[in-house]
């Protein structure tokens, strides 16, 4: 595997595309990441299952009617985590492209823990809505903790764009260099 921060590079410059595209996926987990070899042996990484992807506003919203709508339990942002806790019924709640970032920086997490949810297992939900990725202390000296951590800011407005997730990768990138 490339370092940690090629990988998470690769995936940031995907959730940045679909979202230039005017896209968002809804759905990003680990399980949704593909890893291919390609001929000369280099590793890419590539966001798949598309299948709960709709287009957003020029503001990078889409409104959600149903629950199910949400994507995966555990791999959501909080204000998916709130919609999802709600008893069905008719919704007419506004997502953002942002949740696709947060739920990108629970994958990123899980990728630097190796395995491990960035919140601990029991009733990970309620640590999301809490803003506690506790797991994450063991790891605050990983050059991706910083960025992680920005990715997982639990308010909308102080959360980073898929475009400065890339921005920031980027610049670790380089300077390591």
């Amino acid at each position: 595997m490339p370092p940690d921060e090629e990988v998470c590079l690769q995936l940031a410059k995907g959730l940045a595309h679909i979202h230039e595209m005017q896209l968002t996926h809804r759905d990003l987990k680990p399980h949704n990441v593909l890893i291919q070899v390609d001929s000369t042996g280099k590793v890419l990484m590539k966001w798949a299952d598309f299948e709960q992807c709709v287009p957003v506003d020029e503001n990078g919203c889409y409104t959600i009617t149903d629950v199910s709508d949400v994507g995966t339990r555990d791999w959501n942002a909080p204000e998916l985590v709130q919609i999802q806790s709600k008893n069905g019924g008719n919704l007419t709640e506004q997502g953002t492209v942002k949740s696709d970032v947060f739920s990108q920086g629970l994958v990123f997490g899980y990728y630097i823990l190796e395995g491990r949810h960035p919140y601990p297992e029991e009733n990970i939900m309620q640590h999301i809505l809490d803003s506690k990725p506790n797991n994450l202390d063991a790891r605050q000296g990983h050059p991706m903790h910083a960025i992680i951590m920005k990715m997982l800011e639990k308010d909308l407005e102080k959360r980073i764009s898929s475009a400065d997730v890339v921005t920031e990768i980027t610049n670790l990138v380089d300077e390591r260099q």
